[in-house]
């Protein structure tokens, strides 16, 4: 039988490893987003700005 201290240790390692996976996935989303605005800002300012 687990005492609660022992069952937990794994779970909140779990919890941290989904917590720094969810940060990486939100930077690469992110930087993502910047790149389509950056390349669609260039090719509505070589239109004039129309």
């Amino acid at each position: 039988m687990q005492t609660l201290l022992e069952f937990l240790n794994p779970v909140k390692q779990v919890e941290y490893l989904i917590a720094i996976g969810f940060l990486v996935a939100f930077i690469i989303f992110w930087r993502l987003l910047r790149r389509a605005r950056r390349a669609s800002g260039r090719e509505s300012a070589g239109k004039g700005g129309e």
